[in-house]
């Protein structure tokens, strides 16, 4: 939805018209010039290319718009730009800034990248090789600018990676921070060598080498002494961590590393606890985890963490000995001595760490079962623990599921997880409990944390309905009551999504949803969000027109343009809302409107009928944009989308970018062929936001075959449009797992959801990225 509100601004802007300069010569014009053709071609490809090295920030961009169209059509050009990737001219040392251009080199590759297949070959076979020299020249300015246009090409990059991984140990902070952008941006390259740096002097370096590291999925056993040494150098907590979570992915073969972890371990915890503040692990978690993939050989040493003074170095030692399973049994009788520890969670994990590893667990059960009815926060621990207790805790699964009618609200909270740990067929019978609970307020009287953890019982509600998808059903009628009635903006965004996901069968909540669409004072995006919704799971729905007829009226408001899209999804399109989008389209003051109209008029395809004789007056108009959109709602009307598909294919590369806009726009309803990607990837490297977000729409809606474009949508999920980076992200995600390079900074779009500083992601692209990893690398275990 958000995308509407980006082509309402780059319609606006596209009213206003200027002279251009010389533009790649008309072979049809071509008799009607003084100069022959092959000269005229010359003069403006010379012209061009002079324009791309101005001083002039304007004049550059102007030329490498032109150019990137260039590249497609003419061999000449792209040899020209390869040269130039040579050229020395840059805007100095430190200039290396990303969003900007500052070297002609630089300026050379972003017009190839952008120019779609022919561009990104040539780099390929020939401009990678050109940068990689720039690596080792005399002057670090060009070291540094080089290194920093290798960057930008990504994966594109990688031949050259272990060049650059050289520089990461350069004496100028300039060329080395330019280095270790570069490989951020190009991945892959050699864990080993790049571990080595971590015995750098310069602290930085060895940050930065920690950050790098992160990006590897497995870690060669050669890389263990390196990663001892960045664990015992006395680095940042973040640096230590950092190489823990390396050595985790080394595994069994990190063995060496076993004593300095458990130093860093008791390095890093107080020899008491502080029972004044709640404890909330946090990056030291990779110590632990280092400990269980190492297996067996960590055992007896995690053990004896047991008898730390520290409960919570207690917990963690019993939890990470049942994580290492059958391999840890020795340390049964150390575990058993454990249950009966005076911290509640200590006993829990020992509990489970001995079910884990097949000793004792008869007295195992016996004690989570007595905390299940504890009325605090232990019973929360007790319940949670079951699912991880194996067969052994399966016959306390009923118990559990019982406490969703607790009065404690640990306890409820914990139940309300282990229903997200049943099989689908099995949860949804607790799903109308669970809507119960969507409006949970807690049975105290107002204590603060009673208030606390009925607010985290709606979460946790949110979070397994989610999961349950159409299964959850049973909770529509639940959430319908409940959504009225939060407070809390986000979690009442959660509950809509979970009724989204429901589609049809959520249709009980339909009045509730009906009265917060109808709120003018909510936020544009969340009424889009609404809007989605309520067109999902009652789309023909007599209550739904009125509505958005009314938000259509809303001038003023992005919201009207987020109506007037959803308005073509209704089915059927009345005639009074199709007559309602034929006048905003023929008569509205605001061309973002008139706009808007259009392309839902096109999108309604044969529901748009009763107003053909309307369609067919505007296809026949001056407008070229508005008649293609026409011409695509006549093709729908009569089911031949065959002559506006090859209109719609050939517009794509139409001189005006609102018709460019709109051919995309139109191929996406007609459907995309994989011979369209070369003249889509063209697009992607667009200025206009509109159009690179509609071409990544159209990307998407290729599926697997749309792998090729997987390095530019990786780019554009750094882009400074957040609609741009929401639009990658979701075709990233479509093209599936055939995009798994994108899955780094997907993650980072996405944030951790801790909360903490530097983890809260994209909070408009964010969304995007969690479905699109979804897709990617399969759900997450749970």
């Amino acid at each position: 939805m958000r995308y509407l509100l980006l082509l309402a601004l780059a319609a606006a802007l596209a009213g206003c018209s200027k002279k251009k300069p010389p533009e790649p010569a008309d072979p049809d014009a071509a008799s009607q010039r003084d100069d022959p053709p092959g000269d005229s071609t010359a003069k403006d490809r010379a012209y061009w290319l002079t324009a791309l090295k101005s001083r002039d920030a304007a004049t550059r961009r102007e030329a490498a718009d032109e150019l990137v169209v260039w590249v497609g059509t003419d061999p000449e050009t792209v040899a020209a730009l390869l040269d130039m990737l040579k050229d020395r001219r840059t805007d100095g040392a430190g200039r290396t800034i990303p969003g900007q251009i500052n070297s002609t080199r630089q300026q050379a590759a972003d017009v190839l990248y952008r120019g779609g297949p022919k561009g990104q070959a040539a780099l390929k076979e020939k401009g990678v090789a050109a940068l990689r020299e720039g690596l080792a020249d005399p002057d670090p300015v060009i070291r540094e600018h080089s290194a920093f246009t290798l960057g930008s090409l990504g994966t594109l990059a990688q031949p050259a990676v272990s060049d650059v991984l050289k520089l990461c140990n350069s004496s100028d902070a300039n060329v080395q921070n330019a280095a270790f952008d570069a490989l951020r941006n190009i991945g892959g390259g050699d864990p080993v060598e790049l571990s080595a740096l971590l015995k750098s002097s310069r602290a930085d370096a060895a940050r930065l080498v920690a950050e790098q590291l992160a990006r590897f999925p497995a870690i060669p056993p050669e890389a263990v002494p390196n990663l001892v040494a960045g664990l015992k150098s006395g680095r940042s907590a973040a640096v230590r961590t950092a190489c823990a979570a390396a050595l985790a992915r080394v595994g069994p073969a990190a063995a060496p590393a076993v004593d300095p972890l458990v130093k860093a371990i008791t390095d890093h915890y107080p020899k008491e606890a502080d029972a004044a503040t709640a404890y909330e692990p946090g990056s030291e978690v990779a110590y632990w985890n280092a400990l269980a993939a190492i297996g067996a050989p960590a055992a007896g040493p995690t053990a004896g963490l047991l008898a730390h003074t520290n409960p919570h170095v207690r917990t963690a030692a019993a939890k990470t000995l049942g994580e290492i399973g059958a391999p840890a049994k020795a340390t049964a009788s150390k575990l058993k001595e454990r249950l009966a520890d005076d911290f509640g969670s200590v006993a829990i994990e020992a509990a489970v760490a001995l079910c884990r590893i097949g000793a004792e667990q008869d007295a195992a059960v016996a004690l989570v079962k007595r905390a299940m009815d504890l009325d605090n926060s232990v019973a929360q621990a007790a319940i949670e623990a079951i699912p991880r207790m194996g067969a052994a805790g399966k016959d306390l699964v009923p118990a559990a599921l019982a406490k969703l009618a607790s009065e404690n609200p640990f306890a409820r909270y914990a139940a309300v997880g282990v229903v997200g740990t049943l099989p689908p067929e099995e949860a949804a019978k607790y799903a109308a409990d669970l809507g119960a609970l969507a409006g949970d307020k807690g049975t105290g009287a107002g204590a603060d944390t009673e208030t606390r953890a009925a607010r985290d019982i709606r979460q946790q509600v949110a979070v397994v309905l989610l999961k349950l998808g159409p299964a959850a059903a049973p909770a529509a009628q639940g959430l319908g009551r409940a959504i009225p009635k939060e407070t809390d903006a986000a979690l009442r965004d959660q509950f809509v999504e979970v009724l989204l996901a429901m589609g049809e069968a959520a249709r009980p909540a339909l009045p509730a949803l009906l009265d917060l669409a109808a709120d003018s004072s909510l936020a544009p995006d969340r009424r889009a969000h609404l809007f989605d919704v309520l067109v999902a799971i009652a789309p023909g729905a007599k209550e739904l027109p009125p509505l958005l007829v009314k938000a259509a009226g809303e001038v003023g408001s992005a919201t009207r343009f987020l109506a007037v899209a959803t308005m073509a999804r209704l089915d059927p399109v009345p005639t009074d809302v199709l007559a309602k989008l034929v006048a905003m389209a023929t008569t509205d003051p605001k061309t973002p409107a008139r706009v808007a109209a259009m392309r839902s008029l096109a999108a309604a395809g044969a529901k748009a009928k009763p107003v053909r004789g309307d369609l067919e007056r505007i296809a026949g108009g001056t407008i070229p944009e508005f008649a293609l959109y026409a011409r695509v709602a006549l093709a729908g009307i009569d089911g031949d989308a065959t002559a506006v598909a090859a209109d719609a294919r050939a517009a794509l590369a139409d001189k005006n970018a609102q018709v460019r806009l709109a051919a995309a726009d139109a191929l996406f309803l007609l459907g995309p062929t994989p011979a369209d990607l070369p003249a889509l990837q063209r697009l992607l490297g667009e200025r206009s936001d509109s159009v690179r977000e509609a071409a990544a729409r159209c990307v998407g809606k290729l599926g697997p075959a749309g792998k090729d474009a997987v390095p530019q949508l990786i780019r554009m999920l750094d882009d400074k449009d957040a609609a741009v980076r929401g639009a990658a992200a979701t075709a990233l995600g479509d093209v599936g797992p055939a995009a798994k390079d994108a899955a780094d900074r997907l993650k980072q779009l996405k944030g951790t959801g801790t909360g903490r500083k530097g983890d809260t992601g994209d909070p408009l692209a964010g969304p995007a990225a969690a479905k699109a990893l979804e897709k990617i690398l399969g759900k997450p275990k749970k």
